[in-house]
């Protein structure tokens, strides 16, 4: 009886689990088709700020790349934290690319990092 108990237990730990991994499927799909509507409308007619330093957007695929393959760790005591300095690379971007290749550079530079280095699950 027991056992058929912790079946039922079991069985039902799982079927929230898929619950919960369809909605947060649901959001990312969600917030992505909301970014690309929102880029091919608003931000594709957007210009760069005005600056005299011209740096292709590419450059910054690799500094968001670095900055959350390679996080920061501190510890402090018994605690451990960590830092990534994700918003080094999205200040300097807001001043020398356009948004649209900020938002594709940031995207690639972080996925790359997340599944490569960091070995995150899609």
């Amino acid at each position: 009886m027991s056992v058929t108990a912790a079946g039922a237990v079991g069985r039902g730990a799982h079927r929230l689990s898929l619950s919960r991994q369809a909605r947060v499927l649901g959001l990312v799909v969600g917030i992505a088709m909301a970014v690309f509507i929102l880029n091919s409308t608003l931000l594709a007619n957007l210009e760069p700020p005005a600056s005299t330093i011209h740096v292709p957007w590419w450059s910054f695929v690799l500094v968001f790349f670095v900055v959350e393959a390679f996080p920061i760790h501190v510890h402090i005591r018994s605690e451990a934290h960590t830092i990534s300095l994700s918003e080094l690379g999205l200040v300097l971007a807001l001043y020398l690319v356009s948004p649209s290749d900020l938002l594709l550079a940031q995207l690639l530079g972080v996925a790359v990092a997340l599944g490569l280095v960091r070995k995150h699950h899609p």
